[in-house]
């Protein structure tokens, strides 16, 4: 039996659905909002995240540049965010890659490597400024240098030797011709009586004093000096107590 509609009912019948479908998703609303809230991003921020600085490290010395960012990331899975966001089971890198460049100055933009499809990334700075230089290795002696000539006990910082007395000092060739003298840093606060040596750190200083971007190797030198405890020559006079 065929059921025959008189197109004079057609345009009711377009507007009952219409209405119809106005009616149902009024009525739903909540549950159709319910669904698409499955997709709201939960967000974490994450500070010091390490940039992978890809470039060749056997012709290039690079600087100039932080070597951490902070990511913010959000994504619907909660599960995947909290691995990211946790440094022991994160699988995601920042790369910067420097490949393709050469000596120089440059903006580079920062990219996420290994992300889960599942999560966005956010970094900030989204671009690190970096300065490649032609790699160059030469010999230095070591020099030590002290925050004061006395400790804060007021001990008295006598002779210093460096071990080892030279370094190799790794930078780029325009840093190298910087370098004015390179010297172990002693903190004379740090001292006591009751030792004779203390570890420092190598650094390369310019004719301003101030530090330069290098390698050391070795990194740290110890330090040997010689305490000298605080002494004064004064005068006796004799003072008559009773009678001769």
């Amino acid at each position: 039996m065929k059921i025959k509609f008189k197109k004079s009912n057609l345009p009711y019948m377009l507007i009952s659905l219409l209405f119809s479908l106005i009616l149902f998703f009024n009525v739903n609303s909540q549950n159709v909002s319910q669904v698409f809230s499955s997709d709201t991003n939960y967000e974490k921020s994450i500070d010091n995240v390490p940039i992978d600085v890809q470039y060749d490290s056997d012709k290039y010395f690079v600087h100039g540049f932080s070597s951490t960012v902070s990511v913010k990331l959000n994504g619907a899975n909660r599960i995947q965010l909290n691995k990211e966001v946790d440094s022991d089971t994160r699988d995601f890198t920042i790369v910067a890659d420097l490949s393709n460049l050469g000596p120089g100055t440059h903006e580079v933009k920062l990219k996420t490597k290994n992300l889960s499809s599942s999560l966005y990334a956010q970094i900030e700075p989204k671009t690190i400024s970096v300065t490649i230089e032609k790699k160059k290795t030469e010999e230095y002696s070591v020099s030590p240098v002290l925050s004061s000539t006395t400790s804060n006990d007021g001990l008295k910082i006598g002779e210093m030797s460096v071990k080892p007395s030279k370094v190799k000092i790794t930078t780029g060739e325009d840093t190298m011709k910087q370098i004015d003298r390179v010297v172990a840093s002693v903190d004379s606060s740090k001292l006591t009586t009751d030792q004779d040596s203390i570890e420092a750190q190598v650094q390369a200083l310019n004719s301003s004093g101030e530090a330069l971007a290098i390698q050391s190797n070795p990194q740290n030198v110890v330090v040997t000096f010689e305490i000298e405890t605080p002494s004064k020559e004064v005068s006796l006079y004799p003072i008559q107590e009773g009678n001769l």
